[in-house]
């Protein structure tokens, strides 16, 4: 009887551990699936970027350097406008470059390079036109952990963001806030430029991208302007569970 016990026991134990096994097992080919459905889609929007952003960067450069070889000829004076739109062509195939390589850099999902990058970005680029500007980041942010593709999403809206004012807006003060409210992540850039009339103006590839971006992270994306009342964009994504 009591080998019998030992046996039943035993056997018991044994299935038990075969049971946790296959679990722990199971487990970790949800995970490997899951990870490599993530590093396909990270591949994807890596190739979507290339193909999009900077393939049509390296071909306006290519543009303007041909017609450049032709002015030099015709309208040497025109030379130096080409060239300078050339360098900020290449200048702006390098940013895309490093923001691409950044995102596959961050692997650790911690979201300290995203706002030290949103901080750096903008007060450079703001400080270098002389626009007065603040940025307010909510500190509950900085214990979130978001994955890589949206923080790189996301980064590429503020981006988009702060260059649309910078070219177009003719503003003197920008206010930038991110923070979480009601289970969603808020990312609001309000400036005071001349703003635009949203029926009538012609949205640029800039704001449908900005667009599709928030779309990517499940959020809205959201554009408020007046003519002579400035402008504010909106993003709204959930808080990752």
């Amino acid at each position: 009887i009591g080998g019998l016990i030992e046996v039943t026991i035993l056997s018991f134990a044994l299935g038990k551990s075969i049971t946790e096994i296959e679990k722990e097992k199971t487990n970790a080919q949800k995970e490997v699936v899951k990870q490599l459905k993530a590093n396909e889609l990270t591949r994807s929007r890596i190739a979507r970027d290339l193909h999009d952003d900077l393939g049509s960067t390296l071909s306006s450069i290519n543009i303007l350097s041909e017609f450049a070889k032709k002015e030099n000829v015709k309208h040497p004076e025109k030379l130096p406008y080409l060239l300078n739109k050339i360098t900020e062509s290449t200048q702006k195939l390098q940013e895309n470059l490093q923001d691409i390589v950044w995102t596959t850099q961050n692997v650790d999902n911690k979201i300290e390079n995203l706002l030290t990058r949103i901080r750096l970005f903008g007060g450079e680029i703001l400080e270098s036109k002389n626009i007065d500007y603040q940025i307010d980041i909510d500190k509950n942010l900085q214990k979130m952990e978001l994955n890589s593709d949206v923080q790189y999403d996301i980064f590429m809206i503020f981006k988009e963001g702060i260059n649309n004012i910078v070219k177009y807006a003719e503003a003197k003060n920008v206010e930038i806030n991110f923070y979480i409210e009601n289970n969603s992540i808020y990312l609001k850039i309000a400036d005071d430029g001349k703003g635009f009339n949203i029926r009538t103006e012609k949205t640029g590839n800039g704001l449908k991208n900005m667009k599709h971006r928030a779309e990517n992270i499940g959020g809205e994306f959201v554009i408020l302007s007046e003519i002579g009342k400035g402008s504010q964009i909106i993003l709204q994504a959930p808080v990752p569970k």
